[in-house]
C-alpha cells in the first residue's frame, strides 16, 4: 500500500517530465521562487486588499504539491479517523460521493482514499467532485489519480468562485454529497467575504441544500483568525451538530509517512515538504 509521500513522488516525477523553463529560469529555480512567494502569500491571507493566490502556472503547482499535498492529505485522513464511526455511517453501504471545496491538487481525495483503504471501502464506487476556481489543477489531479491504478474512483471538476456571489459554481450537482471537505480552503477566501458576504452565503446555500446526515469536514490553519468565521457560518446553524473538534493542535504527520521519500526534490529545491502544522479541526453533521 503506497503512502502519501510515495504517491506525491510519482506525481512530482510526472510533473517534472512535463515542466519547461519559465521566463528563462530553470524549472528548479522557478519552483524555488514559487515556494518563497507562496510562503509570503500565506502570511497575508486576511489582507482584504490582496489578490487571490494564482495557482495557474506549472511551477506553482509543483511547488504546492511538493510542500503540502502529502501532509494535507494525511491531516484529512487523521481527522476522518478521529470520527471513524460517524464517517462510516455517513457513507452508508453503496456508492460514495465526496465534494472537495477548493480541491486544488487533490489532497482531500488523497486523504479520503487513505481512509478508504484502511477501512475496507477501497472497492466501493467513490466519486470526487472538485470545486475549485483554478482549472489547471486538473493536470496534478490526473497525475495523482494515476497512482491509484485501475479503481472505481471517478472525478469531476466544477469551476467555483466563492468570492463571485451567486450562483458561485457552474453546477450544483455536487450538493447531494455524503461528505464535504474544507481542507485549508476557507482560510484562502475569508478575506473576500467582507464586501458582500459571498463566502458565507455560499456556505449557507451549500448546507441548506445538503442531505440530512451529510458531514462537513474542516481542517485549516490554527489560531483564532479563521476558525471563528467558520464556526459562525457552519456551527451556529440549528441544523448542524458537532461530531469532532480539536483546536490549536501542533500535528506531525503519521508514523507511516516519511518525508525522505522526496529527498531528491528537497535537494533540488533546497526546502523540505511540510510535515507539521498548527491546525484547527472540526467535523459537523447536518441533522
Amino acid at each position: 500500500m503506497l503512502t502519501n509521500f510515495d504517491r506525491v513522488l510519482l506525481v512530482l516525477d510526472d510533473l517534472d517530465r512535463q515542466a519547461v523553463e519559465v521566463e528563462g529560469k530553470s524549472v528548479d529555480a522557478s519552483v524555488k521562487s514559487r515556494l518563497n512567494s507562496l510562503s509570503s502569500a500565506y502570511s497575508m491571507l486576511m489582507n482584504v486588499d490582496r489578490s487571490p493566490i494564482d495557482y495557474s502556472s506549472a511551477d506553482t503547482q509543483i511547488a504546492y504539491s511538493f510542500r503540502c499535498l502529502a501532509s494535507h492529505g494525511d491531516l484529512l485522513y487523521r481527522t476522518l479517523s478521529s470520527a471513524k464511526s460517524a464517517v462510516l455511517k455517513a457513507v452508508g453501504g453503496g456508492s460514495i460521493k465526496i465534494a472537495c471545496i477548493g480541491g486544488g491538487p487533490g489532497s482531500d481525495a488523497l486523504g479520503f482514499i487513505k481512509f478508504a483503504e484502511r477501512n475496507g471501502l477501497e472497492k466501493r464506487k467513490i466519486k470526487f467532485v472538485f470545486l475549485d476556481y483554478e482549472a489547471a489543477w486538473k493536470t496534478v489531479r490526473d497525475a495523482l489519480f494515476a497512482t491509484f491504478g485501475e479503481t472505481s474512483y471517478t472525478r469531476k471538476s466544477v469551476k467555483t468562485d466563492l468570492a463571485l456571489g451567486a450562483p458561485w459554481a457552474d453546477s450544483w450537482s455536487f450538493n447531494d454529497a455524503d461528505i464535504f471537505t474544507f481542507s485549508f480552503a476557507l482560510s484562502e477566501v475569508w478575506a473576500f467575504d467582507a464586501a458582500g458576504g459571498s463566502v458565507s452565503k455560499f456556505i449557507d446555500r451549500l448546507i441548506s441544500g445538503a442531505r440530512a446526515g451529510a458531514l462537513f469536514v474542516y481542517v485549516d490553519n490554527g489560531g483564532d483568525a479563521f476558525l471563528p468565521l467558520a464556526e459562525k457560518a457552519i456551527a451556529e446553524r440549528s441544523d448542524i451538530v458537532e461530531v469532532f473538534s480539536e483546536d490549536d493542535t501542533w500535528m506531525l504527520i503519521g508514523g507511516d509517512e516519511e518525508k525522505s521519500t522526496l529527498n531528491k526534490y528537497s535537494a533540488r529545491y533546497d526546502q523540505s515538504p511540510k510535515i507539521t502544522g498548527n491546525v484547527n479541526r472540526r467535523i459537523w453533521k447536518k441533522i
